[in-house]
């Protein structure tokens, strides 16, 4: 049995990165053992590290984990945490697991270490059974913190200005005033209600400011069926139009992905 050391933030909240985690640990080869591996406790004993969102560990950190293999996931554009950790995993993990390649390419800091691309994992399945048929769809839909770094703001001028229906799913960070009766909050949904709730929609509209380094609620929307409005700072596109399949199968391939770490140092 391998023991996966596993480092990762408590946030507080359910984000995309905490739902790709939770996809990712229940899609966990046999052969493996995931070991929890909180900020300030001594780590158990462990074959690798495999370390997502990790802005609440500090630089100590490094005297264990240059004594394993390290993966890292890069999902975030990474602007927090300790920035010698930081600096070391970016130079001398085993292998960096970027989300796409538009994250890459617009990423703000030096990267050394081998990297790869892999998107997080989407039960395309679900999505797509719960979908109603185009014929029966309707309106204009938004997911999201709805606050300027994802383009709620945005999303509702395409409305006024279109004179179209739009619904805003997520927590509401900013008063937007007084707004036509065609444009709803509908504030916070759980998870497991979004793929019924966006196959009834006809489109999905996200105009985020920031880099998406995936954008999970794109590629969700997009396997629900509804039609994208969005920018070029979403990293699912690419993979939406050169390679679709990966999205469904982003679990599969991110433990692969780790088990070539372990046969490369035994090997070595």
């Amino acid at each position: 049995m391998v023991k996966i050391g596993w480092l990762a933030d408590n946030p507080g909240f359910i984000g995309g990165t905490e739902v790709s985690s939770s996809i990712l640990l229940s899609h966990i080869p046999e052969d493996f053992e995931v070991v929890y591996c909180p900020p300030n406790k001594r780590p158990p004993k462990v074959d690798i590290y495999v370390v997502q969102n990790c802005t609440q560990y500090e630089q100590r950190w490094i005297e264990e984990l240059i004594l394993h293999p390290v993966v890292k996931s890069v999902r975030d554009p990474y602007f927090g945490g300790d920035a010698v950790l930081r600096n070391w995993f970016l130079k001398c993990s085993d292998l960096l697991i970027f989300n796409s390649p538009l994250q890459f390419d617009r990423f703000h800091y030096q990267v050394r270490a081998k990297h790869i691309f892999v998107p997080p994992p989407v039960d395309v399945t679900t999505f797509r059974e719960k979908a109603l048929p185009k014929a029966e769809r309707h309106g204009n839909l938004f997911v999201g913190r709805v606050g300027p770094t994802k383009g709620a703001h945005l999303a509702i001028d395409w409305a006024l200005c279109n004179n179209q229906p739009l619904d805003l799913v997520g927590y509401v960070e900013m008063n937007y005033g007084r707004l036509p009766k065609n444009i709803r909050f509908l504030g916070d949904v759980p998870y497991e209600q979004m793929p019924e709730l966006m196959g009834k929609y006809e489109r999905f509209v996200f105009f985020p400011q920031w880099i998406e380094s995936f954008g999970r609620v794109v590629a969700e929307a997009w396997a629900a069926g509804c039609d994208l409005l969005t920018n070029e700072n979403i990293g699912a596109l690419w993979w939406i139009e050169h390679n679709p399949g990966a999205i469904q199968n982003g679990a599969a391939l991110y433990w692969e992905a780790v088990r070539g770490v372990l046969h490369d140092q035994e090997h070595t």
